[in-house]
Protein backbone atom coordinates (compact mmCIF):
# COMPACT_ATOMS: atom_id res chain seq x y z
CA UNK A 1 0.00 0.00 0.00
CA UNK A 2 2.81 2.41 0.89
CA UNK A 3 4.58 1.63 -2.40
CA UNK A 4 1.39 2.35 -4.31
CA UNK A 5 1.00 5.69 -2.52
CA UNK A 6 4.60 6.61 -3.27
CA UNK A 7 4.15 5.69 -6.93
CA UNK A 8 0.99 7.77 -7.09
CA UNK A 9 2.77 10.69 -5.46
CA UNK A 10 5.71 10.35 -7.84
CA UNK A 11 3.36 10.36 -10.80
CA UNK A 12 1.48 13.40 -9.53
CA UNK A 13 4.72 15.22 -8.83
CA UNK A 14 5.99 14.47 -12.34
CA UNK A 15 2.79 15.80 -13.88
CA UNK A 16 2.81 18.92 -11.73
CA UNK A 17 6.48 19.56 -12.46
CA UNK A 18 5.81 19.25 -16.17
CA UNK A 19 3.03 21.83 -15.97
CA UNK A 20 5.22 24.67 -14.71
CA UNK A 21 7.32 25.82 -11.81
CA UNK A 22 4.88 28.50 -10.77
CA UNK A 23 4.12 29.23 -7.08
CA UNK A 24 0.70 27.57 -7.25
CA UNK A 25 2.20 24.30 -8.49
CA UNK A 26 5.05 24.50 -6.00
CA UNK A 27 2.65 24.89 -3.06
CA UNK A 28 0.51 22.06 -4.37
CA UNK A 29 3.56 19.81 -4.66
CA UNK A 30 4.64 20.72 -1.14
CA UNK A 31 1.16 19.93 0.15
CA UNK A 32 1.18 16.53 -1.54
CA UNK A 33 4.62 15.76 -0.15
CA UNK A 34 3.67 16.75 3.37
CA UNK A 35 0.35 14.94 3.25
CA UNK A 36 1.29 11.68 1.55
CA UNK A 37 4.97 11.15 2.32
CA UNK A 38 5.72 12.98 5.54
CA UNK A 39 2.21 12.55 6.98
CA UNK A 40 2.48 16.08 8.37
CA UNK A 41 -1.13 17.18 7.97
CA UNK A 42 -0.76 20.66 9.52
CA UNK A 43 2.10 21.40 7.10
CA UNK A 44 0.05 20.00 4.22
CA UNK A 45 -2.89 22.21 5.17
CA UNK A 46 -0.62 25.29 5.26
CA UNK A 47 0.77 24.44 1.81
CA UNK A 48 -2.71 23.87 0.36
CA UNK A 49 -3.86 27.19 1.87
CA UNK A 50 -0.99 28.92 0.06
CA UNK A 51 -1.92 27.11 -3.17
CA UNK A 52 -5.49 28.38 -2.86
CA UNK A 53 -4.21 31.93 -2.21
CA UNK A 54 -2.09 31.70 -5.37
CA UNK A 55 -5.05 30.43 -7.39
CA UNK A 56 -7.18 33.32 -6.15
CA UNK A 57 -4.44 35.78 -7.11
CA UNK A 58 -4.14 34.24 -10.57
CA UNK A 59 -7.89 34.39 -11.03
CA UNK A 60 -7.84 38.10 -10.24
CA UNK A 61 -5.00 38.64 -12.70
CA UNK A 62 -6.87 36.77 -15.44
CA UNK A 63 -10.03 38.76 -14.76
CA UNK A 64 -8.04 41.97 -15.00
CA UNK A 65 -6.49 40.86 -18.30
CA UNK A 66 -9.93 40.08 -19.72
CA UNK A 67 -11.17 43.49 -18.58
CA UNK A 68 -8.16 45.22 -20.19
CA UNK A 69 -8.80 43.26 -23.39
CA UNK A 70 -12.42 44.44 -23.37
CA UNK A 71 -11.30 48.02 -22.85
CA UNK A 72 -8.82 47.74 -25.72
CA UNK A 73 -11.48 46.31 -28.01
CA UNK A 74 -13.78 49.19 -27.02
CA UNK A 75 -11.09 51.76 -27.83
CA UNK A 76 -10.52 50.06 -31.18
CA UNK A 77 -14.21 50.36 -31.97
CA UNK A 78 -14.68 46.58 -31.79
CA UNK A 79 -17.84 46.94 -29.73
CA UNK A 80 -19.14 43.40 -30.20
CA UNK A 81 -15.79 41.92 -29.10
CA UNK A 82 -15.69 44.29 -26.12
CA UNK A 83 -19.20 43.35 -25.04
CA UNK A 84 -18.33 39.65 -25.30
CA UNK A 85 -15.37 40.16 -22.96
CA UNK A 86 -17.39 42.26 -20.50
CA UNK A 87 -19.99 39.49 -20.44
CA UNK A 88 -17.24 36.96 -19.83
CA UNK A 89 -16.19 38.92 -16.76
CA UNK A 90 -19.75 39.02 -15.46
CA UNK A 91 -20.24 35.29 -16.06
CA UNK A 92 -16.86 33.87 -15.03
CA UNK A 93 -15.32 36.33 -12.61
CA UNK A 94 -18.15 37.61 -10.45
CA UNK A 95 -16.02 37.66 -7.29
CA UNK A 96 -12.78 38.95 -8.83
CA UNK A 97 -11.80 42.54 -8.10
CA UNK A 98 -11.96 44.33 -11.43
CA UNK A 99 -13.32 47.77 -12.27
CA UNK A 100 -17.04 47.37 -12.97
CA UNK A 101 -18.17 50.81 -14.08
CA UNK A 102 -17.88 49.86 -17.76
CA UNK A 103 -19.55 46.48 -17.34
CA UNK A 104 -22.97 48.08 -17.34
CA UNK A 105 -22.45 50.37 -20.34
CA UNK A 106 -20.43 50.48 -23.53
CA UNK A 107 -19.46 53.28 -25.85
Amino acid sequence: MKARTLNLLAGLTAVLTALAADPLTEWLQKGLLEEEVNRDLPAAARAYEKAVEQADAQRTAVATAVFRLAETYRKLGRTNDAVAQYRRILEQFQRARVPTQRLTRTG
